[in-house]
């Protein structure tokens, strides 16, 4: 199992550079960030950096999305990265959630999604793409390699994609409650998020989720001491999973990186 560590890219931006360093030397092998640019710091700028001081570590967004940045210049970005630093980037991508919907947009379509996806590894790999009618390709481009990943949307994965997309609301809103199209379990909560504010959003003390019931939060998240953590990843592990990306913004990023290094990682770690 790998393990990512992700992070909000918060300023100063050398912190982040510092805790990515953090993580490549204590065994993580993929760094993330958020990507929301009213929100946060613009993160490609920061990856260049993170790249320039770390020897292995693969960086990307988690997630982008096809909305914010038309798709040749979001293939072009991860294409210059990949170029001066070698193959060492991925792309993270989804709908779009707060990165468009606090610019007062809607997030992407599935289907637009999908398109992107072709278009941004093709063009970043160097291959001719069509955008918006008009076949393109970077000329310049020589044995570039993009992992493009997204969240699972088909049926009957569709619930868990969209959990994990953070749009399980938009699937209640379109389908209704007790649809089937999502768990009942993991929907009760929605009739609670109503006037969600996103300028809040991903945040540590964020007063908006209030509405967020324990039985989520035990489901979703990996709670208690370093025996704890290793037993439920064993868990994830023996289902297939195999990268852990741990969520660090709170106030003990630095000992929770070292923990997992110390603990964590060696145990789960082939």
């Amino acid at each position: 199992m790998d393990f990512g560590l992700v992070l909000q890219t918060d300023p100063p931006a050398s912190a982040v550079v510092g805790l990515m360093r953090r993580a490549e030397r204590n065994g993580f092998r993929y760094g993330w960030t958020f990507d929301s640019a009213v929100l946060w710091q613009e993160p490609f700028v920061i990856y260049s950096r993170i790249l320039e001081h770390t020897e292995k570590l693969t960086v990307g967004p988690m997630v982008t999305n096809p909305g914010t940045r038309t798709w040749e210049v979001t293939a072009s970005t991860f294409a210059t990265l990949n170029d001066m630093y070698g193959n060492r980037t991925v792309c993270g991508i989804g709908r779009g959630d707060s990165a468009m919907r606090v610019a007062g947009r809607r997030p992407n379509t599935l289907a637009r999604l999908g398109e992107s996806i072709d278009v941004i590894r093709d063009l970043a790999e160097g291959r001719e793409a069509t955008v918006d009618g008009q076949p393109v390709q970077i000329p310049w481009v020589k044995d570039g390699r993009l992992p493009v990943w997204m969240g699972p949307c088909g049926w009957p994965r569709r619930w868990f994609g969209g959990m994990v997309g953070n749009h399980v609301a938009d699937l209640v809103a379109r389908y209704g409650e007790h649809s089937g199209m999502v768990p009942d379990e993991l929907t009760a909560y929605i009739a609670g998020r109503s006037g969600y504010d996103y300028s809040h959003h991903g945040r540590t003390g964020n007063p908006d989720t209030a509405f967020v019931p324990d039985e989520i939060v035990d489901r979703f998240c990996l709670l208690g001491p370093a025996e704890a953590h290793i037993e439920k990843l064993r868990h994830l592990k023996d289902l297939g999973v195999d990268q852990f990306a741990v969520y660090n913004m709170h106030d003990a990023r630095e000992a929770t990186i070292d923990a997992y290094g110390a603990e964590i990682i060696p145990a789960l770690t082939d």
